[in-house]
């Protein structure tokens, strides 16, 4: 799993974040008055709307198909109030099982109303949110939107009002069959595609110190690339593995880890879920950007110009023109379509972020296609 000799503890970066990811396990397993690393205490509530096909619940306790409705007016109150009262806790049961760094809830969309379901049914949209100050929920939607406007695969999202910024998230593993039945579809992210922990979902295990391109893990380019040949359509995972980098790239988004790419497990094999959690990292000063996995042989974004692509071309086993003309193609698609991104009905602070975000992609954009003329020579004195 780990390039070199033994794997050290990790850095206070690294324990900074798991801390942050924990925090909603924490809260959840609080209030379920057990601790967080009983999983099977956990599971035993939290397991009967995870995260793709499975659900977890014995014989004599499964679920019975309900719906309890969330109406607009209790919606709004438990998010001002999420400080003091844990949105993951409805009518005194668990109702989140989706704890990341930010936070978000899990919810059924039905015939226009949000609620909860159980049984047959089943979460269909994740509501998001965030701190004022970050506009992290503004910066996803831009994002996100940005990329199905180049017509790159990427889930469904909306931008709402509930007192503050909300982004609702369609989700792709979920299909409704009927009025009273949502159909699971089963799906594994890129840590367990590879068979890693999450706590190697970066490919540095260290972020600091002379020590950290010594312990490299799992999550790579070259990796990736071994997996999708195992996918139903290897060519075509190959080519959204590339433009999911790619655009990464353009728009800033440094986070892109072994957890933020998904593949769906069917009968015929695997196949590369829509895009999700795109957000421009590089426009945040306290945020951590280093890549979270190489391009050739730099992680810092800055550092990525002809020769890493180039590199990162041959770890992908593509021809490097092709890789020169995608990014191209993305480039240009990103640059056109970042003149007719409108949000409308936003307070003079939010603009100024979007405007800062647009501007911040469009100048790296610039930069990375005039390397794109570069990658094919440069990849022939490789």
């Amino acid at each position: 799993m780990v390039e070199n000799k033994s794997t050290p503890s990790l850095s206070l970066f690294y324990e900074k974040q798991k801390v942050a990811e924990d925090e909603a396990l924490k809260t959840l397993a609080r209030a379920l008055k057990t601790a967080s690393s009983n999983i099977y205490s956990l599971i035993t509530v939290i397991g009967k709307d995870a995260t793709g096909a499975f659900t977890f619940a014995s014989e004599e306790n499964a679920p019975v198909t309900s719906f309890r409705k969330v109406t607009t007016e209790e919606l709004t109150e438990r998010i001002r109030n999420r400080a003091t009262k844990p949105i993951s806790i409805w009518d005194g049961k668990p109702r989140l099982s989706l704890a990341r760094v930010q936070e978000k809830i899990a919810l059924t969309l039905k015939d226009g109303e949000y609620g909860f379901g159980e049984g047959e049914l089943a979460s269909t949209h994740i509501l998001k949110f965030s701190k004022k100050d970050q506009h992290l929920v503004l910066n996803e939607y831009f994002c996100m939107k940005l990329a199905e406007k180049i017509s790159l695969p990427v889930a469904r999202v909306e931008l709402l009002l509930f007192e503050e910024r909300v982004l609702q998230v369609e989700r792709f593993d979920r299909n409704w069959r009927g009025a009273n039945h949502v159909v699971r579809k089963h799906v594994i992210d890129g840590c367990q595609a590879l068979n890693v922990p999450p706590e190697f979902k970066y490919q540095r295990i260290i972020s600091t110190g002379p020590e950290k391109d010594h312990y490299l893990g799992p999550i790579s380019v070259e990796n990736l690339s071994r997996f999708n040949k195992s996918c139903v359509v290897p060519a075509k995972a190959q080519l959204q593995l590339l433009e999911w980098i790619l655009f990464n790239l353009l728009i800033g988004n440094t986070d892109n880890h072994g957890k933020n790419i998904s593949y769906f497990v069917t009968s015929k094999g695997y196949e590369i879920t829509p895009a999700y959690d795109l957000v421009n990292v590089a426009v945040y000063e306290e945020f951590h950007h280093e890549l979270a996995f190489k391009i050739g042989d730099t992680f810092s974004l800055n550092e990525v110009k002809a020769f890493q692509l180039a590199e990162m071309t041959q770890q992908m086993g593509l021809q490097s023109r092709f890789v020169a003309s995608r990014l191209k193609k993305i480039g240009e698609a990103v640059l056109k379509q970042l003149n007719e991104m409108v949000i409308d009905d936003l307070s003079r602070e939010e603009d100024l972020f979007v405007k800062k975000i647009n501007t911040d992609i469009r100048i790296r954009t610039e930069s990375f296609l005039k390397q794109a003329g570069l990658i094919d020579s440069v990849s022939k004195s490789l």
